[in-house]
């Protein structure tokens, strides 16, 4: 991934785990923080510099897999040096951390076991101490696998100009350690699959959202995304990882001028037509983009480009089927994320 940005010439600066861990305020002046290696273990003033940042609209890469997994602590070396030691007790938290056996609930927060089970197991309610699917959009949840990534929806922004289409195989780009979308309940109201590719615990994903803050966040789901980017170690250079790469970082490269319109609402009318109406978020927009599934994993297909407006008429339905829509803003600079899914059923 280094070889890859640099050589392409992107303007990118290198900070270590604990230089987000010691400087809250580190990503302030940057459009995005990207991440590509193992990044399994996380503090909890890590994690939190990160979501500060999301909150103001700093774009957020995951180029990698099982990120943000175990919470760690770091605390001084034995000659009192700080941020010596990294501290996880892991499996053996609820019995062995002190944190979480000195009936002290102010610091159950900082537990060192995984950021999902600190609610489930510790109690903990904290918007810092939660699943990382909460803003990675996806989590780890299987290794090893090596295998091939699946492109589910090959009409997203991130595919643009790779020539893929649904069911294109991503060849070796699978694995070590894989990502998925989890429904328990902490996934972003935005989210997109990209990919559903098939490995030992069901499917792995790649995903997309977009906060309220414009922040956009791509999730790659695979430790080998990075292999088909450059050759080296005798690695092969896939053009299309490269181009969806260089889509991301051009989406990241600047703040989205367009949100997507909020709440889109559907309504099943008589003569077969579907009624989508909804509130525009943006100004400046030229007109919308209405796409349509059959299910609500999609894929979702374009189904038609309007002028401005609030509304839309679908009367191109089958009796008796289900319709899952997202629209999009657009105007002369590009396209927003998309909206909330809707379904509705044709009369």
């Amino acid at each position: 991934f280094v070889r890859f940005v640099e050589r392409e010439g992107y303007d990118v600066t290198y900070a270590s785990n604990i230089d987000l861990h010691v400087t809250p305020n580190l990503l302030v002046g940057h459009k995005a923080f990207l991440t590509a290696g193992h990044d399994e273990y996380w503090s909890y003033p890590m994690r939190a510099a990160v979501q500060a940042a999301q909150a103001r609209g700093v774009h957020l890469g995951f180029f990698a897999a099982n990120e943000a997994y175990w919470q760690v602590r770091f605390e001084p070396s034995s000659t009192g040096q700080p941020n010596r030691t990294m501290v996880a007790y892991k499996e053996a938290a609820q019995t062995s951390d002190p944190y979480a056996t000195d009936l002290d609930k102010a610091n159950d927060k900082y537990i060192t076991a995984r950021f999902r089970d600190l609610l489930p197991i510790f109690g903990v309610v904290d918007p810092i101490a939660q699943p990382e699917n909460a803003f990675v959009g996806v989590q780890y949840h299987g290794d090893p696998f090596r295998g091939d990534m699946i492109v589910s929806d090959a009409s997203s922004w991130v595919f643009s100009g790779t020539g893929v289409v649904n069911g294109t195989p991503l060849s070796g780009l699978l694995g070590y350690e894989t990502d998925a979308i989890f429904n328990n309940g902490y996934s972003p109201p935005t989210l997109q699959k990209l990919t559903d590719s098939p490995d030992d615990w069901g499917g792995s994903h790649m995903a997309t959202y977009t906060t309220a803050t414009g922040s956009v966040v791509v999730a790659t789901g695979s430790m080998q995304w990075n292999f088909g980017l450059d050759s080296f170690g005798n690695h092969v250079e896939i053009p299309a990882a490269q181009q969806a790469t260089r889509n991301i970082l051009a989406r990241f490269a600047v703040v989205p001028a367009l949100q997507p319109p909020a709440p889109v609402l559907g309504s099943s009318l008589a003569g077969k037509n579907i009624k989508l109406s909804w509130t525009q978020a943006a100004s400046g927009i030229t007109g919308e983009k209405i796409y349509r599934a059959t299910t609500a994993a999609g894929p979702f297909a374009l189904l038609a480009t309007t002028g401005v407006g609030t509304s839309y008429m679908d009367g191109s339905g089958v009796s008796k089927q289900t319709y899952y829509y997202q629209v999009s803003a657009i105007n002369a600079a590009g396209e927003s994320p998309r909206s909330n899914i809707t379904a509705q059923t044709v009369k």
